[in-house]
């Protein structure tokens, strides 16, 4: 590809598509992303892209076999996934089910916080964290609520959580943490 043809092969596979596929891109939508790494060191206005949840972007990532670390152009959960996570945590409303105890929330929480181990955590597992932090929150709260020597103390709470994640490891992002290590 010479200098300058991304403009004609952007508009040249937009008409081609739509003409014989039935199928129609967006322009403003459609764009051609440059993956910045270590390796390529240009600069473009569109570094990064969202697509099936991941964003893919250059982050810091270490090399399994040399263990150097490296910028490499990768992907992990995307801010607007993450939302969407952090959203249906809050809408279960742990803290207001006080009759609930720890295993029955494990029961209710584990699969769909499988799934998402299982579909974000393929790629940057450490950008779950902070999303599972929120839950180990929320769990707090209920703890707070239900159990009278937790309450005003969310601090203690989350290390008790800890411990109890520690011994007894029935909630999915617990377990993953563990098998994380």
């Amino acid at each position: 590809m010479r200098h300058g043809e991304t403009g004609e092969i952007r508009s040249g596979t937009d008409t081609a598509t739509a003409g014989t596929l039935g199928i129609d891109s967006p322009s403003e939508k459609t764009k051609i992303v440059y993956c910045k790494d270590d390796n390529r060191k240009g600069d473009s206005p569109h570094t990064k892209f969202t697509f099936l949840g991941y964003e893919f972007r250059a982050r810091r990532v270490r090399n399994e076999r040399q263990g150097n670390v490296f910028v490499g152009f990768t992907p992990a959960v995307s801010p607007k996934a993450q939302k969407r996570i952090r959203y249906t945590i809050r809408s279960w409303r742990l803290g207001v089910r006080t009759p609930m105890t720890l295993d029955a929330i494990a029961k209710m929480v584990n699969p769909m916080v499988r799934g998402w181990i299982n579909y974000y955590g393929r790629y940057h597992r450490s950008a779950l964290g902070p999303i599972f932090h929120q839950l180990d929150v929320q769990l707090a709260k209920w703890a707070m609520r239900k159990y009278k020597r937790r309450h005003r103390r969310l601090l203690h709470t989350l290390r008790w959580l800890t411990q109890i994640a520690r011994t007894r490891a029935i909630l999915a992002h617990w377990e993953w943490r563990l098998n994380a290590v």
